[in-house]
């Protein structure tokens, strides 16, 4: 039995996809018994751990460029192309939208319905091709795995005719990295660069991601600094922030480098207002990092007793909360327990 993995975005620089599809790969290389794991990736992709098979997919970028449309005709005349020499059963899309027509059933990954909820954190092009592409496939998938209970919710409240029965809760997993201690050598470059205690966030500057209320909160701790990671900080087509005096950009930062920054920071702070899980807050537990998170119902439901709440559209909440919060625990997500539900999706359809 073959399962066709769709995978073009897996070299795409710094994505919640990219990490979600690295952790999905390792995890499934490692339960493939009875079953022909088959990846579309983008040519000269050399990383796909074996027994997994790569297939080539020539006709996207990997980086999400040109008319959405236009990729999306091409990748399905792609698969019937596909189909025909090299016969799959299964095709699995594990970001939140199918091609026009896919000759097998299908598996769809959902992250969320931000672009429901959140339309105005794409560019406009991209936001009508979702707000199309997105409720359609959910329809159309055979099974859907929505990443948390709550954006199961968010599923059968916003689009219409889906039925209940076929979404499966499938949280991802938290890589083995993240928990490894940060060296002294990696904690010493970045104290290098910011020398006082600090308030570390990580993030683009998008709508819903809330950076200006966290701004603001920072006003009420003067003799703190506040450490924002991410390039769309200083550039690009996101509304330029405008930093306060104790606030420094620090940019785009290496894995190593970020899993530093959460060992030396005193907390680190996630104000969005819109999830679907919510990677960030996690990796900062796993460096024992104390964490202040937006009083949002998904971020309750994954982070559970180990953060500090607070009002996301209150900055004097989120100002008290960073001064009290305190380190607890980390919850255990584990790419395993997300490949097993997986792989028992797969095995539901195909022996159906």
């Amino acid at each position: 039995m073959r399962v066709l993995l769709h995978c073009p975005f897996v070299l795409a620089e710094n994505t919640g996809i990219t990490r979600y599809l690295i952790g999905l790969l390792q995890a499934l290389a490692t339960h493939t018994s009875g079953l022909e794991i088959r990846c579309l990736i983008p040519p000269g992709w050399d990383d796909l751990p074996p027994p997994l098979i790569p297939v080539p997919l020539t006709i996207h970028s990997g980086g999400g460029s040109g008319h959405p449309l236009g990729r999306l005709l091409r990748e399905t005349a792609f698969l019937r192309r596909l189909h025909k020499t090299a016969p799959f059963d299964l095709f699995h899309s594990p970001f939140g939208y199918l091609p026009f027509s896919v000759p097998t059933p299908s598996i769809l990954t959902v992250p969320d319905l931000r672009i429901l909820r959140w339309p105005r954190s794409f560019s406009p092009l991209r936001a009508a091709f979702l707000r199309w592409a997105m409720p359609r496939s959910l329809r159309n998938a055979t099974q859907v795995l929505p990443m948390s209970e709550f954006t199961k919710r968010e599923i059968l409240a916003l689009v219409p005719g889906v039925q209940a029965k076929k979404l499966t809760v499938a949280y991802p997993g938290l890589d083995r990295f993240w928990s490894l201690p940060a060296t002294p050598a990696e904690r010493s470059a970045l104290r290098k660069r910011i020398t006082e205690p600090f308030v570390l966030a990580v993030g683009t500057n998008e709508p819903h991601k809330n950076l200006e209320t966290l701004i603001t909160a920072m006003e009420h701790h003067p003799k703190k600094k506040l450490a924002l990671v991410g390039k769309t900080f200083a550039s690009g087509r996101k509304k330029r922030l405008i930093l306060p005096s104790n606030a420094l950009a620090l940019g785009h930062l290496t894995d190593t480098e970020l899993r530093a920054a959460y060992a030396e920071a005193s907390v680190y702070c996630f104000p969005s207002l819109y999830e679907g899980f919510g990677y960030p807050p996690l990796e900062a537990l796993a460096q024992g990092c104390p964490v202040v998170a937006a009083d949002i119902p998904v971020l309750r439901e994954v982070l559970g007793q180990s953060a500090t709440f607070a009002d996301p559209h209150d900055a004097a909440a989120l100002a008290a909360a960073l001064a009290t919060a305190r380190y607890q625990t980390t919850p255990s997500y584990t790419w395993q327990a997300h490949a097993q539900i997986v792989l028992a999706a797969y095995r539901a359809i195909l022996n159906a």
